[in-house]
């Protein structure tokens, strides 16, 4: 397999000890060097059969090819999505390039149904196995994840956890936009452009967080907490973001109530306090 992905996603469940169906659209005869890699708790399968096989279906394809799945095959089950919109694969789409959705929400449109749970589509595919640690590390990293179906979002943040790395509440999958890259715009495009991000609170309480949120203390608004580098009295964590050529991660102080946590990508965060 080809995918770098699809390659280094099931790493870390194999590592964490739990069985994978790994497919691919060339079938599983295409597979065996993959599986061979991976070891004995993997295993090469169709589709089908890897719709079926597990509680937890991770769907890493291009965007525009999550429609050849079929809807029906993943109905009532939890569907991690990875997908990431780029016009120059993907071309030109409308809904998404005029901010009516974002590719959870359309993702999660074909699979009627389905719990889908937007995760590692802002980590780069070779990271995932380099930064997975033990929970209580110091320098474990942080991932968000959207849904709108709050059962779902429950079970791949416990599976996130246990694959070695922490978690973020980032909403439902209309607030995912705040982790994933923004396409250029289209040439004479009138499209809307998303304000600077609303946090969100564990508290669901609303704060307006402008970038550079992990600038000098003078450019981060009154309130939001966070701080450019941890003091000797606070400990930090590292949240991850998109692609280094996105911007840079993001290292804040932990609060007494709990860790602050902040995603920042060029104009947009993601904050919980």
């Amino acid at each position: 397999m080809k995918d770098p992905e699809a390659i280094g996603l099931p790493r870390i469940p194999v590592a964490a000890g739990i069985p994978v169906v790994v497919a691919n659209s060339r079938g599983p005869e295409s597979l065996g060097g993959l599986v061979a890699e991976l070891g004995p708790l993997a295993t090469a399968g169709t589709v089908e059969q890897a719709a079926e096989a597990g509680d937890f279906v991770l769907l890493a394809v291009p965007l525009t090819a999550h429609t050849v799945v079929p809807a029906a095959l993943l109905r009532g089950r939890t569907v991690l999505d990875t997908s990431n919109y780029y016009p120059f694969r993907d071309d030109r789409i409308a809904e998404l390039d005029d901010e009516k959705l974002t590719t959870g929400e359309l993702v999660q449109r074909h699979f009627a149904g389905a719990g889908l749970v937007k995760v590692f589509n802002n980590i780069l595919a070779h990271h995932i196995p380099q930064l997975a640690r033990p929970s209580g590390a110091v320098d474990r990293t942080a991932l968000p994840v959207a849904s709108d179906d709050t059962d779902a979002k429950t079970r791949a943040a416990a599976l996130v956890e246990r694959l070695g790395f922490d978690t973020v509440d980032a909403g439902p999958l209309a607030e995912s936009w705040r982790f994933e890259p923004r396409p250029p715009p289209t040439p004479g495009s009138t499209s809307p452009t998303r304000p600077y991000p609303t946090s969100v609170c564990s508290t669901h309480r609303a704060r307006r967080c402008r970038p550079p949120c992990c600038g000098p203390p003078s450019t981060v608004p009154s309130g939001c907490g966070w701080s450019n580098a941890p003091s000797e009295s606070t400990s930090a964590i590292r949240v991850q973001g998109l692609p280094r050529h996105f911007g840079r991660p993001c290292r804040v102080s932990a609060t007494g109530q709990g860790p602050s946590l902040h995603l920042h990508r060029r104009n947009r965060s993601v904050c919980s306090s």
